[in-house]
Order: structure tokens, then sequence, then C-alpha cells
């Protein structure tokens, strides 16, 4: 599981890094939640890479993937954690994914 956490981790922190000092298109996510389109490509690729190494696995993140298929376990994931700062190419910023064993 860690091995397959950490390849999607670099993945998005790939898209991310090589696209800090390009303009992004900013959303508002609630009165002050931004969400840019790095985001949404970084959720794309951690997204695709753990479901292609874990089909029956269920899955949530922060920029509205909720896909359940009542499996044991859930990933978690942050594509980008820390858009604020990045939206302002300050590079203080972070992927967070996580592995939940459900029920237990």
């Amino acid at each position: 599981y860690s091995e397959a956490a950490k390849d999607a981790a670099q993945k998005a922190g790939r898209i991310l890094r090589e696209n800090i000092d390009k303009p992004s298109k900013i959303f508002f996510k609630g009165a002050i939640d931004l969400v840019t389109n790095f985001d949404n490509q970084a959720q794309e690729a951690i997204f695709k890479h753990l479901s292609s190494c874990f089909p029956g696995h269920d899955f949530l993140a922060e920029e509205g993937l909720n896909k359940e298929e009542a499996a044991g376990f859930r990933w978690i994931f942050d594509p980008l954690d820390g858009t604020t700062n990045y939206a302002h190419n300050f590079p203080i910023f972070c992927v967070s994914i996580a592995l939940e064993r459900k029920g237990g």
C-alpha cells in the first residue's frame, strides 16, 4: 500500500511542481476556500494510479471525489494541501494521502 501511495503522491507532486509558475484557473469552494485547475489535475493523477492498483477500494478526496464500492479500504486524499500558498506561488504545500481500513 505504501509504495502505491508514494507513487501516486509523486505523480501529483510532479504536476504541481511543473506548474507552480504557470497561471492557475482559480475557483472558490465556499466563501474562502480556493481550488485551482492543478488541484483537479493532481487529484485525477492520484485517483487513476490508486484505482488501477486497487480497483475495489473506496476513494474520498477533497475536490469532490467520493467513490464507494463497500470495500474494506478507503483512500482519503487532498491532492494539493496548501492551495492558497500554491495559488500565490508560495512553495509551501504538499500532497496528503491516507488509507483507512474500515471497521478496524
